[in-house]
């Protein structure tokens, strides 16, 4: 079966996205017709969003993020050679939604559909001449969002530096101006499974130059060590640990700052962290997870529309960028089954993925279900500390010890960091 047929068929898959749709529909119709800014800045941030939710976990304090779930259905029926990044849209008619539409890009070894954007943008140059300094990316944006894969400016940025690295551009100094035109030059030339480490190593300095322009000769975030943590899964805090240090800054004095109880103004220069946990997110860890499928992140906070389409809404009306919304320290991120294939890790430690068996998609929805809506289980799930969690697992299976079964499921528990991972396996 092909893959796009087998995307548009799968019962488990439009399952998993109809919890999106259901849930996005559910908080939009509590918004008031008269708030219609908010609207337009849902419309606005609409993939930003389900990027948040994809990696988001569907039950808090687990790796059941739909991501997770998404690519270990791809990987039992295709293998680790191919990786698939999806979209749903919503389509709104007059501030409402009337229908979602859902959007895949497919990544082989051999062809990377990133080259897709590049010849569009090549083809958008083709004939003209541009002066760069007054070049609008996001003039350009709204001419040709309907035919790349991200649409935002920020994504038309990284694919123009990409698409100028691999000769899709010609530029011209005439006197103290810069002109850049399209190259009539096939760039799938370049489109092979070079292009992936190609990339990276492109955009890794750009991430490292970012952090090099806030933070000066404290930046501890060079390109270098920016490359040993593709390969290493880690809790973006941990990396974040980088920026306390840097600022010579107490961890625990830090948590009291970040919490609001020590209100000592003086200490606003711990603010800085967050600024470094959205870089990290936006220059980092999105670029090589939902540009390129290298890394997997998982939040481990279940998505709260009503709490996202109100920082959309402010997002819009401040300027500030989209990605904010994606910003979350709370966030642990490994290779993806594809990312692996393409760099692999020396140790053999496994994967983020927790799923020792088939995913069973029902049996996590039920699951999800059973805890949110009930609203003590809710609490309980919420605020319960992992190691009182695991004692309670413990006691669950000294129980099921006790009871007398056909059969009986074997319940295992992993844990990363502070990540407690609870299921089932049945033979």
């Amino acid at each position: 079966m092909q893959i796009l047929d087998f995307l548009n068929t799968n019962e488990d898959i439009k399952k998993l996205f109809n919890v999106y749709k259901n849930e996005f529909i559910e908080s939009f119709k509590r918004i008031k017709r008269s708030e219609k800014k908010k609207k337009l800045a849902i419309k606005k941030n609409s993939q930003i969003i389900f990027i948040k939710w994809f990696y988001s976990t569907l039950i808090d304090n687990t790796y059941f993020s739909p991501a997770n779930i998404f690519n270990r259905i791809i990987y039992e029926n295709f293998g680790d050679e191919i990786a698939v990044i999806p979209n749903i849209v919503p389509i709104f008619i007059e501030n409402e939604i009337r229908d979602f539409k859902i959007e895949y890009r497919v990544f082989t070894i051999d062809k990377n559909p990133i080259f897709d954007d590049i010849r569009f943008l090549q083809r958008y140059f083709l004939g003209k001449r541009f002066e760069l300094n007054k070049l609008d990316l996001r003039a350009m944006e709204e001419d040709i969002q309907d035919n790349i894969f991200v649409k935002d400016d920020y994504y038309l940025f990284q694919i123009f530096n990409i698409a100028s690295y691999f000769n899709a551009f010609s530029y011209e100094d005439i006197g103290k101006k810069v002109f850049i035109t399209g190259n009539d030059f096939d760039v799938e030339f370049f489109n092979d499974s070079k292009s992936y480490s190609e990339i990276i190593n492109f955009w890794i300095p750009i991430a490292a130059e970012a952090f090099e322009r806030f933070l000066g000769n404290l930046n501890p975030y060079s390109s270098s060590y920016l490359k040993k943590y593709i390969k290493n899964k880690t809790m973006l805090q941990k990396l974040l640990d980088k920026t306390l240090a840097a600022l010579n800054i107490n961890k625990d004095e830090f948590v009291n700052y970040a919490l609001g109880i020590d209100k000592d103004e003086a200490k606003n220069y711990y603010d800085s962290y967050f600024i470094v946990s959205a870089y990290l997110v936006k220059y980092f860890v999105i670029p090589l997870s939902y540009f390129l499928p290298i890394l997997q992140p998982c939040y481990i906070s279940k998505v709260n529309f009503d709490f996202i389409f109100n920082d959309a809404e402010i997002i819009l009306k401040e300027g500030y960028s989209s990605y904010d919304i994606l910003n979350d320290p709370f966030m642990i991120y490994d290779l993806s089954y594809f990312g692996n294939k393409i760099i692999t890790r020396k140790d053999k430690s496994r994967l983020q993925d927790v799923f020792d068996a088939p995913v069973n998609i029902d049996e996590i929805l039920r699951t999800k279900d059973e805890i949110y809506n009930n609203p003590e289980l809710h609490d309980f799930w919420q605020n319960i500390d992992p190691k009182e969690l695991e004692e309670l697992i413990k006691l669950l299976d000294e129980k099921v010890e006790d009871m007398v079964v056909e059969e009986k499921p074997k319940r295992k528990l992993h844990k990363e960091g502070n990540v407690i991972h609870l299921f089932n396996n049945k033979k």
